[in-house]
Order: structure tokens, then sequence, then C-alpha cells
């Protein structure tokens, strides 16, 4: 499940998804820590300190937060490229929808059965 809702009519910018996985690493560790957590790794790589043993598992969670928003980014991506494609669909009925656009506009629109 992605930021993105496929039955609204929001449409996120590559902008929108990038300053929201920002926002989801920065309520892990703060935008300012970060910055010293960079600097304090590449003075480590340079040989110019060591970093400690808790600086380094910060730097860790940094990492994984990091990785796992770039996969929660794509999906955003995804998502937000199908959510397109029907909002266009729903603009012009004239075009064809592929599969998953197609189980999208299904769930926008149920076919509602008369009894």
């Amino acid at each position: 499940m992605s930021i993105i809702n496929l039955l609204a009519h929001d449409v996120w910018s590559e902008a929108d998804i990038m300053a929201h996985g920002r926002e989801v690493i920065a309520s892990v560790v703060s935008v300012a820590r970060q910055d010293e957590l960079r600097t304090i790794m590449l003075g480590h790589i340079a040989g110019m300190r060591t970093a400690n043993t808790d600086e380094l598992a910060e730097i860790a969670l940094v990492q994984q937060a990091t990785e796992q928003q770039a996969l929660d980014n794509a999906v955003a991506r995804a998502d937000m490229a199908l959510l397109l494609e029907v909002l266009t669909y729903e603009a012009d009925p004239t075009l064809v929808l592929s599969p998953q656009a197609q189980a999208v506009h299904d769930l926008r629109h149920p076919v509602e059965v008369s009894v």
C-alpha cells in the first residue's frame, strides 16, 4: 500500500513523493542529525576520526530508513502512474485501459446490481 489513494483524485508529483519521503526519514532521524551523521561518516571514511558504536548504529538506521523509503517511493510512483491512467480514461472513455488500470477503475466505479 502506498501513499497514493487510488480512489481519490489527488495527483502527486515527483516532488510531492520525494518531499513526503524526506519527511518520513526525518521522522526517524532529524535532518540536522542526518547532516551531523553524514559529516561523521565522511570523517570516518577519510580516517580523520573513528565513528563510535552508537554513531554507526544511527548511521545504519538512517540507511535502513532511506532504503525502505526508496522502495516506498517506487510503489507510490507506480500507483500514481496507474491513477493517472484511470483519470485520463475517466476524462476520455474512448481510451483503452491496461488490466491493472481497469481493476482500479472498477474499484472507483463499482457496478450496482439491481434486485
